[in-house]
């Protein structure tokens, strides 16, 4: 007997959160669904649907105005197809969704606005620069930030030689070393 370890992974437990959807409807509330795949969400709404008695998923497709979409497999590609209605052109965007840690974040956006109508497309999300200095372990990145670091080092104590490498590269090269 296999052992199923997400959340959705049983009729019952599915059955319980698409009830606790239509639950926070009822109260004006936004709910956020995180999953590592587009299966997860259809399996919800297969379950709201048994539970509700019509074919919409309970009202939680017809509910949902907001969808990021991070990188995926051709099977989520599928269900997006089938679920979301997605076209051609909105996987084809989809599927080139990419990220490069810790430069930047790219997920694929769809909604609906209050006239019915689906707009998509692609955001990039860029590292602060502060945070992309703080974390990065390109050997460039790492190599100037250590020089510039020692530097400091001959005038202060060595957190406060870091943190002005950090703040001084930050403003010099937002983007990291090699951009």
């Amino acid at each position: 007997q296999q052992i199923k370890h997400a959340a959705l992974g049983s009729e019952e437990a599915a059955a319980a959160v698409a009830g606790f959807f239509r639950e926070m409807r009822k109260y004006l509330c936004g709910v956020v669904l995180l999953s590592q795949t587009l299966a997860d969400f259809s399996t919800l709404v297969n379950a709201a649907t048994k539970g509700s008695g019509d074919s919409s998923g309970g009202g939680i497709l017809e509910n949902t105005m907001h969808f990021f979409l991070l990188a995926s497999s051709p099977g989520d590609h599928q269900t997006g197809r089938k679920i979301l209605s997605l076209s051609n052109e909105e996987v084809g965007s989809w599927s080139t969704v990419a990220s490069l840690p810790p430069y930047f974040s790219e997920c694929f956006y769809r909604m609906r606005d209050d006239r019915d109508v689906y707009l998509s497309g692609k955001i990039r999300i860029y590292s602060n620069p502060l945070m992309l200095w703080t974390a990065s372990s390109t050997p460039e990145d790492r190599q100037l930030r250590n020089t510039t670091m020692k530097q400091y080092q001959e005038t202060m104590e060595q957190n406060m030689a870091r943190r002005k490498a950090v703040n001084d590269l930050a403003r010099q090269y937002p983007l990291g070393y090699l951009h």
